[in-house]
């Protein structure tokens, strides 16, 4: 009978959930999809809400937590429950059970009540581990090799433990200065590549956490850490690693007993005279192929050096480098001079994987190229493969990558076959979420390759310019790319905050902050150095996370203080020293097409020139805006009112300076610069009309985008703010002349090139990254609201560009699934809109404005130019 009783309240509770009209998915802790290594002992939660009913919304939710999957079953949570909330909240809703611990497993989920009170099914649990929680410092102790050539060396590290019985949880926190590959019982931990992702490691050190425990046995275990340099574009640091296991209740770390040796790869420099990067250099040997799963003795192998490092450790929570595809050869053609030259057929940014055959002991060579051997530029990648007495194996990167799009192989006695032949794609694993297509094929090419160029050029936990001659995080492509690519298509916010951390880390004392992150001497100008000022507020904006305006703060404020003490006059001055490339202005605009000639030829501003210094106030006038709207949001009104004073006497400053009344311009006829003006109010209203006149002249008579890589953010952003530019656009984009991005497709490019003409060396690069804004914002018409950030609310305008019949975006927002279809039919337009639960849309129509709830629309209307 009890029996048949409880059989039948699982029933009538399944009958109840299954008729709740929402659903639950998508759980994060912290931004992040079951994330090991959370550092704070309150972390917050999110998940997001799907439904086919209309007006739907969350009026409840309830939160179970346990420290392990058994414990979570049912009703019931060992280490929190929630008991049932009343808030529509389902975004960052902070932990408040028992007390956590450092490396600590965790699961969680959740259910919810819809508007009609019915409780929706528990959601699919989600796990979370902790990392080290604050105040707690580390157990184990800093190790090298000290024979280890710290530049191109890689060593191996081993340790065997004994264990009474095979664990059921295994927590293992691993922090290295340089690359790592983590190994149990010779199997490697996760798939992961080239950890942990960047940092300033003069003052920082990322550590990755791990689960072991699945890998783990009685008995017998063999812990194998292999340790590489790290990427040159941080300050050199000697490799070394510290690691911390909680296994069950015993707690194992890395100190002088660990065994170590120099390994059979290392980083690979060709004496060209600029090598960059290199490649990596492995000679085939048994042990290579052995030394971490516990066979090979290691009694002759030297003990670790233990060392003092004075760094701060932080979780690496952006998503990692993986490889996320592969390339396979498309052709393999061996030359009369006795070099193979494969084509892949693309330009690809990857981990080399290839089953070759050569002399015994005798080096291979693979040359990257970014061209054919009739123009060979392989910008220093190339790597050595030795073989074994076969003369046969398989050559695979492990701490370095390489870009191109052909290969150039010496030193093999047979052809490769095709299948042989690999480039493994390798990237930040960034998830997709936004889907953008329209009646144009052009335009969907010119979206996708857009994206293509940003995952491309995304690695090691920020964008850089190029992945082959800088692997440089400029800013000005930093704010291009995280605004134009990240947001609005990919799950960026736990990416942005670590690249964020890496400039706040870079930042001098005095304020003044670098122009790169990770940072090192390279140039630039004003926009080059605002990220920490103008992305908090657009991943805010998406996000709905206060705390990224808050963390990034007071690093912005400094930097405005900075920039303020070199303003005179109402002018920011050149602040910087002399040098050519610093106080730049706009970057690599194209040459006019009359003028074209020649190789690697833009348009270039240095910064002692008018045009750079306009520039750059205008830009500083862009950070004052941007911070009094972040002073207003966080509360700090006396901050408010001094960005306020500041933009007042550096607008009227530079209008009374820079201004031309008579042609309507700043210094000459200029898109970047009478946008900029125009955007940021330097133009006041008086002579708005004109400027505005002089900017439309400029584009006509121009039928293209001048601009370059530091205008060219600017000036979408004002194009897409004014509708009566969109027609212009979309004529532009529809070009395939030269200078423009159907010209770099025309050329067969699946990325973008490095300048317009792309004649110029680097063929994957960032100049001109973020195009894709506009097809999102305008086009589709999708934008988030400050009133209510992380599109609780937002705006629907789309641009109904002549032309163009069909425009869908698919975007999964942080609160569901956002849909915007728009399509010619017949003599009408067809609007069909998804807004998820608990969220509302402002539709901005040409028949006026329109509130739209939750759940599925649909608007028919008649334009005027139809």
């Amino acid at each position: 009978m009890k029996q048949l009783v409880f059989t039948g309240l699982c029933f009538m509770q399944s009958v109840l959930a299954a008729s709740a009209a929402l659903q639950v998915r998508s759980l994060t802790c912290e931004h992040v999809a079951a994330p090991l290594g959370i550092e704070t002992a309150q972390p917050r939660f999110s998940w997001k809400l799907d439904s086919n009913e209309n007006g739907q919304a969350q009026t409840a939710y309830q939160i179970l937590e346990a420290d392990s999957p058994e414990q979570l079953t049912g009703d019931t949570g060992n280490l929190w429950d929630s008991g049932w909330v009343v808030s529509p909240s389902c975004r960052l809703i902070s932990y408040a059970g028992s007390p956590l611990a450092s490396l600590q497993n965790c699961w969680w989920k959740v259910r919810v009540k819809d508007r009609d009170g019915k409780i929706s099914n528990w959601s699919a649990p989600a796990r979370f581990a902790t990392g080290l929680l604050a105040g707690e410092a580390p157990a184990g102790q800093w190790i090298s090799n000290p024979s280890a050539d710290f530049k191109t060396g890689t060593s191996w590290f081993r340790k065997t433990v004994q264990l009474k019985t095979a664990p059921r949880q295994a927590l293992v926190m691993l922090a290295s200065r340089g690359y790592h590959e983590f190994y149990v019982n010779g199997k490697k931990v996760d798939n992961r590549a080239m950890a942990p992702n960047a940092s300033m490691m003069k003052k920082r050190t990322l550590y990755v956490v791990y689960d072991i425990a699945p890998l783990l046995q009685a008995g017998e275990n063999t812990l194998a850490v292999w340790i590489a340099p790290p990427s040159t574009i941080v300050p050199r640091v000697d490799p070394a690693f510290l690691l911390q296991a909680k296994v069950d209740g015993q707690v194992l770390i890395s100190d002088a007993s660990w065994k170590t040796k120099i390994s059979s790869v290392s980083r690979y420099y060709s004496d060209i005279p600029k090598p960059f990067f290199g490649g990596e250099k492995c000679v085939e040997t048994d042990e290579l192929r052995t030394w971490s799963d516990g066979s090979v003795d290691v009694a002759a192998w030297g003990n670790a050096s233990v060392r003092e490092e004075n760094t701060l450790l932080s979780s690496d929570l952006t998503p990692p480098m993986r490889h996320l595809g592969v390339i396979q050869a498309k052709t393999v053609e061996r030359r009369a001079d006795g070099k193979v030259l494969v084509d892949f057929g693309e330009y690809f940014t990857g981990q080399i994987e290839a089953s070759v055959a050569g002399t015994p002991q005798q080096p291979i060579l693979f040359r990257s190229l970014m061209s054919d051997l009739g123009n060979p530029q392989d910008l220093g990648q190339i790597s050595v493969y030795v073989p074994d007495q076969t003369g046969r194996g398989v050559f695979r990167q492990h701490f370095n990558w390489v870009g191109g799009r052909w290969m150039e192989i010496s030193g093999l006695t047979e052809l490769p076959k095709l299948e042989e032949l690999k480039i493994n794609r390798i990237g930040t694993d960034l998830q997709r979420i936004g889907f953008f297509s329209c009646s144009d094929a052009l335009l969907n090419q010119i979206y996708e390759t857009d994206l293509h160029t940003f995952k491309s050029c995304t690695l090691n936990g920020y964008t850089m310019d190029c992945t082959t001659r800088e692997r440089t995080g400029y800013g000005e492509e930093a704010f291009a790319t995280s605004r134009g690519c990240g947001l609005g298509n990919y799950d960026v916010t736990a990416f942005l905050r670590g690249w964020l951390q890496i400039w706040r880390d870079g930042q001098k004392e005095d304020g003044y902050m670098p122009h790169t992150a990770p940072a090192k001497s390279v140039g630039g100008g004003t926009l080059w150095s605002s990220f920490t000022v103008l992305d908090p507020w657009d991943l805010w904006l998406a996000s709905g996370d206060k705390t990224v305006l808050e963390e990034n703060y007071p690093s912005a404020k400094s930097w405005l203080d900075y920039l303020h003490s070199k303003v005179t006059n109402g002018i920011l001055q050149r602040y910087e020293s002399t040098a050519k490339f610093d106080f730049l202005g706009d970057w690599a605009r194209p040459v006019p097409p009359e003028s074209r000639g020649g190789r690697d030829k833009h348009v270039k501003n240095f910064g002692d020139s008018p045009l750079a210094l306009f520039f750059n106030n205008g830009i500083y006038v862009l950070n004052l805006m941007t911070l009094e709207r972040s002073a207003r949001v966080l509360g700090k009104s006396e901050d408010e009112r001094r960005w306020q004073g500041r933009l007042a006497a550096l607008r009227e400053g530079n209008h009374k300076r820079f201004f031309d009344p008579a042609a309507g311009t700043y210094i000459e006829s200029n898109q970047v610069l009478s946008s900029l003006a125009l955007l940021t109010g330097i133009t006041p209203s008086v002579d708005n009309e004109k400027t505005q006149g002089a900017l439309v002249a400029e584009m006509q008579k121009k039928n293209y985008l001048d601009a370059g890589s530091s205008g060219l953010p600017v000036f979408l952003q004002f194009l897409t703010d004014n509708p009566q530019y969109h027609d212009w656009l979309y004529r532009v984009l529809s070009r395939r002349e030269y200078p423009g991005y159907g010209y770099f497709l025309a050329q067969g490019y699946n990325t973008w090139p490095e300048l317009w003409d792309p004649t110029c060396s680097s063929k994957t690069h960032t100049c001109y990254t973020g195009i894709s804004f506009w097809f999102i914002r305008a086009l589709a018409g999708v934008q988030p609201l400050p009133e209510a950030p992380g599109y609780e609310r937002f705006i629907v305008k789309p641009s109904f560009v002549k032309g163009l019949d069909r425009v869908s975006y698919e975007f999964d927002s942080p609160r569901g699934w956002i849909k915007v279809k728009w399509e010619r039919k017949g003599g009408e337009v067809v609007l069909d809109l998804t807004v998820p639960p608990g969220a509302s849309a402002e539709v901005q129509l040409p028949s006026g404005i329109q509130a739209a709830g939750s759940g599925s629309h649909q608007y028919r209307f008649v334009l005027g130019n139809s």
